[in-house]
């Protein structure tokens, strides 16, 4: 499946829960490529998206967010049905479309910006919330589906409720306004990615079939749980209870 492209599938993709933390890494940052980016502005703030742009995938919801963050740039990457809308829903708005990209345009594009945010529930595995960690990145993401499994709260970035945006641009807010705090979360977010890299997982899975053929119990974290259970709190350090 393609980085930025639609695609429906019934594959178990749990089975390949990993990313190239070689293709993304901080090293790609390029302070010319956030020029491009920002229109000339490198200075500013510069809020990421990428995925598909279908309805499922609430991107509109990241309208509000640019216009509280009046003087942030938002970089939509991805194709999709609803493209014409959203065009047309963030007009007015300091968003740039670049469509499609792969390579190391999208590894440019992660490394260069400041911060990942999705409203999106429809990624099964969390290939682009990873995709973002391994590149430097907090990411905001809902608190459903596939960013349990990467997103720790208060740690590498923030969960928010599936069904409300404000906490959402709250979240926005609140990190671009601590540009330190945001730094110190993408590197956690870079440590953790590094646990998701093949070789990482590789090693894990040999290391559990060898177990499996002496006879052992055998735990295959991020390979074959059937589900994730995960106690909802939000810690007391969590910007949330700034705008509560």
């Amino acid at each position: 499946m393609h980085p930025t492209a639609c695609a429906e599938t019934g594959v178990n993709w749990e089975l390949w829960n990993f990313v190239d933390t070689n293709r993304f890494s901080p090293r790609y940052r390029s302070q010319e490529w956030r020029r491009l980016l920002s229109g000339g502005h490198p200075e500013a703030p510069i809020l990421l998206y990428v995925g598909c742009l279908a309805k499922q995938d609430r991107v509109e919801w990241l309208r509000p967010m640019m216009d509280v963050l009046v003087y942030a740039h938002l970089i939509i990457v991805g194709e999709g049905p609803v493209q014409d809308e959203l065009e047309e829903v963030f007009a007015g708005t300091s968003t740039v479309f670049t469509g499609r990209l792969d390579g190391e345009g999208l590894a440019r594009t992660y490394a260069s910006v400041d911060l990942f945010v999705t409203p999106s529930m429809s990624e099964a595995v969390g290939t682009y919330v990873l995709q973002a960690m391994a590149s430097g990145l907090p990411v905001i993401a809902p608190r459903a589906g596939a960013p349990l499994a990467h997103v720790i709260d208060g740690e590498n970035g923030f969960l928010f409720e599936p069904g409300e945006p404000r906490e959402m641009v709250a979240l926005a807010r609140w990190l671009v306004a601590d540009p330190a705090h945001t730094r110190r979360l993408g590197a956690s977010a870079r440590t953790y990615a590094e646990t998701r890299s093949w070789e990482e997982l590789r090693e894990g899975f040999w290391d559990n079939v060898s177990a499996a053929s002496a006879g052992d119990q055998v735990h295959v974290d991020g390979w074959l749980r059937a589900e994730l259970d995960f106690e909802v709190q939000i810690p007391e350090l969590h910007p949330l209870h700034l705008f509560a």
